[in-house]
């Protein structure tokens, strides 16, 4: 008999646990499963329970080709790669492919796009967040005053758990070839609430305008639609800010970086957790090198109904929102905005009503004739 699972930091006692173990093949016409106890004396108990054994065989469609929305025959992607296929599509190939929202960014597998809000100088930014052909001017507004960025930690896990605290049966203090980086990296698996998760340290973030989590992962036998979470604690209450999904943000055995940011109103006793929602024990993930940084702008004049740009909570230019006017729209019975007339006219409202227009409208009595402005009928 081949023994398939063993461990001594697999369960607590008096914990009802549902397990699955795979096997692939070559197997065998005359199978057979054992449960062996291997505890010292009779006074050490294990009750096996709900055993159920499934068997999965991939169904032949034909000949591979590279429009069948699979990886198969020498594909080294779905439908690219290998002699016959085009090229995949990679994060350095100079152009907007696959399942990226940018050219070779965005999606679950490049880095993120650069953004005016991201808090860090990037693309074709002149500051943080400022400059350049897209973002708001350096100094006037938006990025103005610069952006403070304060280190809040660092974890890379070389020396202990750094702080954050072990959740159980289902998360380790890992050292090998598998850590993203460096030699010691936390291991979480399995579905098992906090048992299956790493929890941070409490932070002050309340005096932040925002705060950025960035880490490094790489999972292991997950299987497509299992996921992980990143998930912040506020003072009362934890909330998923971030679901990592297979098959969707990342594939096994490659080596992600990745960075979450969260905006303000922040807690005074704020934390993060690192939590795993797979299947089972041999579904692992391995948390590494995680950078918390807070961000705080300095110096910048605070949004206003009439600075000239949309800003703060405006839902137009120095208009909407909860203390600014409301903005002009093509309904409200009034000449405001870039009308011509009362709801009418300039880019965005209807054509105003004239006497040469072809048709019944405004106070004409007849097609271009009558009412108050135009010739009698």
């Amino acid at each position: 008999m081949m023994n398939l699972k063993s461990g001594t930091l697999d369960f607590s006692n008096n914990i009802v646990y549902t397990r699955k173990i795979k096997i692939s093949s070559p197997l065998s016409s005359n199978s057979q499963f054992r449960f062996q106890s291997d505890a010292s004396d009779d006074t050490d108990q294990i009750h096996i329970d709900a055993v159920l054994i499934k068997a999965y065989k991939t169904v032949s469609t034909g000949n591979p080709t590279c429009t069948d929305g699979i990886q198969n025959g020498q594909e080294t992607g779905i439908d690219c790669g290998g002699p016959t296929c085009p090229v995949c599509p990679s994060c350095t190939d100079g152009i907007k492919n696959g399942l990226e929202t940018g050219v070779d960014c965005g999606g679950p597998t490049c880095p993120a796009c650069p953004t005016c809000t991201d808090g860090i100088k990037n693309g074709l930014e002149t500051g943080i967040d400022c400059g350049g052909p897209i973002c708001p001017p350096c100094g006037t507004g938006g990025g103005s005053g610069g952006v403070q960025v304060t280190n809040l930690a660092g974890h890379f896990f070389e020396t202990g758990w750094d702080g954050w605290l072990d959740g159980g049966i289902d998360c380790y203090r890992y050292p090998g070839t598998l850590s993203p980086e460096g030699t010691f990296s936390i291991r979480l698996r399995d579905n098992e609430l906090e048992f299956s998760a790493m929890t941070s340290p409490s932070y002050v973030m309340n005096t932040f305008d925002s705060v950025t989590v960035e880490f490094k992962f790489r999972a292991d036998n997950f299987e497509p639609g299992e996921d992980f979470w990143l998930r912040y604690f506020n003072g009362s209450a934890w909330t998923t800010i971030k679901t990592y999904v297979a098959g969707v943000d990342f594939n096994n055995n490659v080596v992600y970086t990745r960075k979450v940011k969260i905006n303000a109103p922040l807690s005074a006793n704020g934390q993060f957790r690192f939590q795993s929602d797979a299947d089972d024990n041999t579904d692992n993930v391995y948390i590494d090198a995680v950078s918390i940084k807070g961000y705080k702008t300095s110096g910048a004049p605070q949004p206003s109904c009439t600075d000239g740009i949309k800003n703060g909570l405006e839902t137009g230019v120095d208009c909407g929102g909860p203390t600014c006017p409301a903005c002009p729209t093509c309904t409200d019975g009034i000449k405001n905005g870039l009308e011509t007339g009362v709801d009418c006219g300039g880019p965005t409202c209807p054509p105003c009503p004239t006497c040469t227009d072809g048709i019944q409208n405004g106070n004409e009595t007849g097609v271009d004739c009558g009412g108050s402005t135009c010739p009698p009928c």
